[in-house]
């Protein structure tokens, strides 16, 4: 059964106005230090000081550093629907929320500076064999493989070679869940019987692009998982993806990138991995390609080249 910590952040996280990092506090704050009314929050259960956070309201909000603009946005969602109601309504979608304590919460997700303090996940139960319970890495290690949305026929071919070797491996497999080499990614994983996780840049209630929608829910049917940071109300706008980006990286053992532009998107991925210490790998293509420019940046700033899974893994151990 959820917490109503649980319940309270997913329900904070559909507010206008309130971010990953507003979350944070609030949960430091609310778990740590409530002290209105006389109240001796070091000795109460944390479902005890979430029910005197709502109770307090606007008082104890101030105190914790809630701008004025968002206590407005608090109180207007509150008059909207409850948050039982609201988890309901998830619940009824299959939406599970996750967060830094639910067993299904990515161990290397923690290990990264600010790990996001809520995630919502739809699909497959993520079941990470090995994980220590001290937040440390899972065996086997999930990948990355990203790229360009503009995925050519020698791209294709090379991240389906990469993928399935990996699948084979039994690592599972981590992307962004958009067309071109995302897309392919997790098509060749499901293919070989592996897991992957799709993470989106928008909310549940959304498709990006619509046309991919039965698509998803095809791979849903074969046993893949989509998680998101934003609330299932969240609409796909450019701002929110390198969110994505910075959670495909930091879930990851390392980035495999397969193609990919001198400006794209996916390099924004390979940089937060290399902020957070994973391995970046590029696989090298033609000289010819506007889509191996951007591999050709990365290995000048040193990932390292790769042409098969094996090679992936080496560079993983």
């Amino acid at each position: 059964m959820a917490s109503l910590e649980s319940k309270s952040l997913a329900f904070l996280s559909s507010v206008a106005g309130v971010g990953q990092r507003t979350l944070a506090l609030l949960k430091k704050s609310v778990n740590h230090s409530i002290d209105l009314a006389n109240a001796d929050a070091s000795k109460k259960a944390p479902e005890e000081n979430w029910e005197l956070f709502w109770a307090l309201g606007s008082e104890l909000w101030r105190q914790k550093g809630v701008s004025e603009k968002q206590i407005c946005s608090i109180e207007k969602r509150c008059s909207e629907q409850t948050i039982a109601d609201y988890f309901f309504s998830l619940e009824n979608r299959q939406i599970r929320v996750l967060v830094e304590e639910s067993v299904e919460y990515p161990p290397l997700l923690k290990l990264i500076d600010d790990p996001p303090t809520v995630l919502f996940a739809k699909g497959a139960a993520l079941e990470w064999g090995g994980a220590l319970s001290n937040g440390g890495s899972p065996e086997p290690l999930p990948v990355a493989v990203v790229g360009t949305r503009h995925i050519t026929e020698y791209g294709r071919l090379v991240t389906e070679k990469i993928t399935s070797e990996l699948v084979i491996n039994g690592c599972p497999i981590i992307s962004g869940a958009m067309y071109g080499v995302d897309i392919c990614a997790h098509q060749t994983a499901l293919a070989w019987e592996g897991k992957t996780i799709g993470v989106l840049g928008y909310g549940f209630d959304f498709c990006y692009p619509k046309s991919y929608q039965a698509v998803f829910e095809s791979f849903i049917e074969q046993g893949m998982t989509f998680i998101s940071p934003f609330a299932p109300e969240t609409t796909a706008i450019r701002g929110n993806f390198p969110a994505r980006n910075a959670i495909v990286a930091g879930m990851s053992a390392g980035v495999v990138v397969t193609e990919a532009a001198a400006k794209s998107g996916t390099l924004i991925t390979a940089g937060y991995a290399a902020d957070f210490g994973r391995p970046v790998m590029a696989v090298p293509g033609s000289i010819f390609s506007p889509y191996s420019q951007g591999v050709t940046q990365l290995v000048n700033q040193g990932a390292s080249l790769v042409t098969n899974g094996e090679e992936v893994l080496e560079c993983l151990s």
